[in-house]
C-alpha cells in the first residue's frame, strides 16, 4: 500500500520570498529567486537570528550544507552559503552572508549540532572563523605535524613585494615547516602570480612542490 506525505511532491517557490522577508526585514540585504532558488542575503552579524527564524517560524527544520566561497575582488571576499530543508513542506532556501578573514560569523551550533562539522568544513578550506564555535579544529589540512599533504592558497601578490598567505591561517605552513619531507606543500595561485609565490616561498624557506592555477577574478 502507498504510504502518503503530508509534505506536497513539488513544492513552489510562490509567496516564499515575501513571507520570509516579512519576518527578517531588519536583517534582510537581499532576497531574489535564482535558477529555482530562493536565495537570502543577510547581515553577517545577525546570521544566527536569521536561521532560527527560518527553523522556527517557517518550517525549516534542517540545516542540509554549509558551503564557503570565494571572490577575491568583493571587500568581505568569502560568502558563507547555508541550505536549509522544510521536511514538512518538501522545500529549500539558501541564506548568505559576506566575511572576510579577519570578520568571525555567528555559530549556529546552538541551532543545529551538525552545523559544528560544516562550519569546521568552511574554517579549514577558506579560513572563515566561527565566533562560539567550541570546537573549531581543522578537518582538511593540517593543524599538527603527521599529515603528508598540507594546503596553502596565494592572495596577495605584487612584483614588488610578493606575499604568502595561508589558509587557514599558518597552521599548514608552520607544520610544512616543522615536517620537512613528510609535507607537500601545494599553493594556489593566478598565472601572473606564480614567480611571486616561488619567491615568497623561498623567502620563508618552504619548498613549494606543486602551484595549482585559478583563474583571477
Amino acid at each position: 500500500m502507498a504510504v502518503l506525505h503530508s509534505a506536497p511532491k513539488f513544492a513552489s517557490n510562490e509567496g516564499v520570498i515575501d513571507a520570509i522577508s516579512e519576518t527578517i526585514s531588519v536583517w534582510l540585504i537581499e532576497a531574489i529567486e535564482a535558477h529555482g532558488e530562493v536565495i537570502f542575503r543577510v547581515e553577517r552579524d545577525d546570521v544566527a537570528r536569521v536561521l532560527q527564524t527560518l527553523r522556527d517560524d517557517h518550517q525549516y527544520q534542517q540545516l542540509m550544507e554549509i558551503a564557503g566561497a570565494d571572490y577575491p575582488s568583493r571587500p568581505e571576499r568569502f560568502e558563507v552559503v547555508y541550505m536549509l530543508q522544510s521536511m514538512t513542506r518538501n522545500h529549500r532556501v539558501m541564506v548568505k552572508c559576506s566575511a572576510s578573514e579577519d570578520t568571525p560569523v555567528p555559530t549556529v551550533t546552538t541551532l543545529w549540532p551538525n552545523a559544528g562539522w560544516l562550519e569546521r568544513e568552511v574554517f579549514d578550506m577558506y579560513g572563515v572563523t566561527f565566533a562560539g564555535n567550541a570546537d573549531l579544529r581543522h578537518i582538511l589540512t593540517a593543524s599538527r605535524c603527521g599529515a603528508t599533504i598540507a594546503t596553502g592558497f596565494v592572495f596577495d601578490t605584487d612584483a614588488t613585494s610578493p606575499t604568502l598567505k595561508q589558509l587557514p591561517t599558518a597552521a599548514a605552513l608552520d607544520c610544512a615547516l616543522a615536517g620537512g619531507d613528510d609535507y607537500e606543500l601545494v599553493f594556489t595561485a593566478p598565472p601572473s602570480a606564480r614567480d611571486a609565490v616561488h619567491q615568497a616561498a623561498l623567502a620563508s624557506q618552504t619548498q613549494v612542490t606543486r602551484i595549482g592555477q585559478i583563474d583571477a577574478q
